[in-house]
């Protein structure tokens, strides 16, 4: 093989090693992670982050620590699973808790829902709803699970034109309950 035709043969399969590589590199794979204290496992992309923070109820004041997985994927869309016990939610019905999410969602996002559907998640009453920002052209899906005195909050955000339906759907259904609250 001549000089030129070798280098060239290299220079193709540098090129291509590249684009394989940067295309890895862009679409993180997904990762099966299990909370801290053992009660669930979620799928995120890419290495998640973690965090325990002090929270205020948006619309009684009672104050609560949240718990948080999140990751992000194609820059602008993000994954998330949070979850508390807040000792004011647990005496309200599955459908007072979903209808006081729904109006803090509303307030938070100046938007309007898009879709409002009741589920059931291994047993626990679940709600999901999509709410489209007034603002940003932006769509915000959270699907809420109470299991006993703890709520689970699972979030994909992004701009509407960047949110995969097949990515929100791997990210929603691999949530899994280990150990069951009652």
């Amino acid at each position: 093989m001549s000089g030129k035709k070798w280098w060239v043969i290299v220079l193709v399969v540098a090129v291509a090693a590249l684009i394989t590589f940067r295309s890895v590199a862009l679409t993180p794979q997904w990762r099966s992670v299990e909370s801290s204290e053992g009660q669930f496992r979620v799928s995120l992309p890419g290495e998640p982050s973690k965090s325990d923070d002090p929270a205020t109820d948006a619309l009684d004041g009672s104050k609560f620590v949240s718990h948080r997985l999140s990751s992000a994927l194609r820059k602008r869309t993000i994954f998330a699973v949070t979850w508390w016990e807040n000792p004011a939610q647990s005496e309200k019905t599955p459908d007072e808790l979903f209808a006081h999410f729904r109006e803090c969602d509303l307030k938070v996002f100046h938007g309007t829902i898009a879709r409002d559907e009741r589920l059931d998640i291994q047993g626990f009453p679940a709600n999901d709803l999509v709410v489209f920002g007034a603002k940003g052209g932006f769509a915000a899906e959270n699907r809420l699970i109470r299991v006993g005195s703890r709520i689970y909050s699972l979030w994909v955000i992004g701009p509407s034109d960047n949110v995969d339906k097949a990515d929100a759907r791997k990210f929603f259904d691999s949530f899994l309950l280990i150990k069951q609250r009652g």
